[in-house]
């Protein structure tokens, strides 16, 4: 939260209180420091186990002894260099030194998903995921927070009363395997909660900071772009909706690349600044009257507020014959596909450089140089993880010889565009390389295993065959999955 400088006069009922108490007058004092300063030092105040007492031991640090010239706002000063340094020692770290077993543990521990943003992972080794000391473990040797310390790091020590529990409200850790890895130290998520808004605020002010020192700043409005961007706007709308909508999908996907995936189910990040947002086709007349709106202020005023520039209602569901039009659509291109000669290389299964392959199902093709010579040497990798019993009941795919095709290798809805039945894209083709020719369709069943009418009215008709390496296929990759 961020600390008003309008103390005497806010009706926050957070400031409502004794006028009289020591935390009131601290942040009375520390009203006339600059924000996100201000902040900062409301977070030594609010946030230590006891408000009342650190705000008496900061109205005590800040009064100059009887006799000294030293101004107060010089002493405040002092005192917010000091809390800065202290705070920054609890900085979380990069755990770079953790083991693979310590690792495994953590990712099973969270479900393969970030406890906090939920971002799913594939494998503990996923080069995306970050481990992290939330505490440092250079905290507890550091001489710095020895007895003497300037200010007086007590104050936040780990300590059993009720005020704890308000401070994890926000974040709800759950453990999916506690047998396997035991939630981490609740007195370290207690010690980190009383730093982490002061460690926010610190990361403000440095990008403040940063933004106004390279002139990033927001720039106002300025009326002489509403010309050319009418102008382009019009040009733009005069596209067929089904054109518009297979070029959104596809800067989404190109979003989601430069800036990672959206942490909203409903607004993307584009890239040439431009946003986008889905919503109920229930609500497709509240869109078109806020897309009204936002013309209106665009040409009545100056306001900085976002320029719409175009909404429509794209279905997303296909009937039945615009689904077998699909189907022939997609056979057509797959059988294009494969029409590509091999790589003139060694290896039969790679990239379409001749290089390592990357493929979601195979974690280890994130990290190494994965390629083979053979499709002997593909299933011997895929069942090298498990035993004999394993390794026999893959024999009724992998026994089987396959023609090695060039391979999309991650077809699922997200990467098909289409409009009206016809096929207007293919994006994402990262996975792309050569592979036995199963692996287009069992990966087309990978990860989308719930979406019963994309795999049996789609996938299963564009291809025929396949279903007992489909078996031995889910059967491998059930067998590393953590869920």
């Amino acid at each position: 939260m961020a600390i008003p400088w309008n103390i005497r006069g806010s009706a926050s009922q957070i400031l409502s209180q004794d006028k009289t108490s020591s935390q009131y007058r601290a942040l009375l004092a520390i009203a006339d420091v600059p924000h996100p300063d201000r902040s900062i030092l409301g977070g030594f105040i609010n946030d230590a186990f006891d408000p009342q007492e650190a705000a008496r031991y900061f109205l005590h640090r800040i009064c100059a002894e009887e006799g000294s010239e030293i101004p107060p706002e010089k002493l405040k000063s002092k005192f917010l260099s000091e809390w800065k340094t202290l705070v920054d020692k609890f900085r979380p770290t990069l755990a770079t030194s953790i083991s693979s077993e310590t690792k495994m543990l953590i990712y099973q521990g969270d479900g393969g998903r970030c406890c906090l943003t939920h971002t799913p992972f594939k494998s503990y080794l996923d080069p995306g995921i970050e481990y992290v000391h939330m505490i440092p473990p250079c905290v507890f040797t550091d001489p710095d927070l020895a007895e003497g310390y300037t200010i007086d790091a007590n104050l936040f020590r780990p300590q059993c009363d009720p005020w704890l529990y308000m401070m994890a409200d926000e974040v709800i850790l759950d453990n999916s395997t506690p047998e396997l890895a035991p939630m981490i130290s609740e007195g370290l998520l207690h010690i980190h909660a009383r730093f982490s808004k002061s460690l926010a605020w610190m990361d403000a002010k440095q990008y403040m900071d940063a933004s106004i020192n390279n002139g990033t700043e927001r720039k106002s409005f300025s009326p002489l772009l509403v010309s050319p961007f009418s102008l382009l706007r019009h040009f733009w709308l005069a596209l067929p909706s089904y054109i518009r909508a297979s070029i959104y999908d596809a800067l989404v996907w190109v979003g989601s690349r430069i800036y990672g995936p959206s942490l909203s189910m409903t607004v993307f990040r584009l890239p040439f600044g431009l946003y986008l947002r889905r919503g109920s086709p229930m609500l497709a007349s509240k869109y078109h009257v806020e897309a009204h709106t936002l013309h209106m202020i665009e040409q009545l005023t100056h306001i900085p507020a976002p320029r719409a520039i175009d909404v429509f209602q794209s279905s997303r569901t296909m009937t039945d014959e615009q689904v077998k039009q699909a189907v022939n659509d997609l056979k057509n291109n797959l059988s294009e596909l494969r029409k590509i000669p091999p790589h003139t290389t060694e290896f039969r299964i790679c990239n379409s450089q001749g290089g390592g392959i990357l493929d979601w199902r195979l974690s280890d093709s994130q990290r190494e140089e994965l390629r083979f010579r053979s499709e002997a040497d593909f299933n011997k990798y895929l069942t090298d993880p498990f035993g004999e019993e394993i390794r026999k009941r893959a024999a009724k795919s992998h026994a089987i010889h396959h023609e090695i095709y060039f391979t999309h290798g991650d077809l699922n809805p997200r990467n098909i565009l289409a409009e009206n039945g016809r096929i207007t894209g293919i994006v994402d083709w990262e996975n792309a390389g050569w592979f036995p020719e199963y692996w287009e369709y069992t990966k087309a069943h990978f990860s989308v295993r719930s979406l019963m009418r994309w795999l049996a009215d789609v996938v299963d008709q564009v291809f025929e065959g396949y279903r007992d390496e489909l078996q031995v296929e889910n059967m491998l990759s059930d067998l590393l999955s953590p869920f």
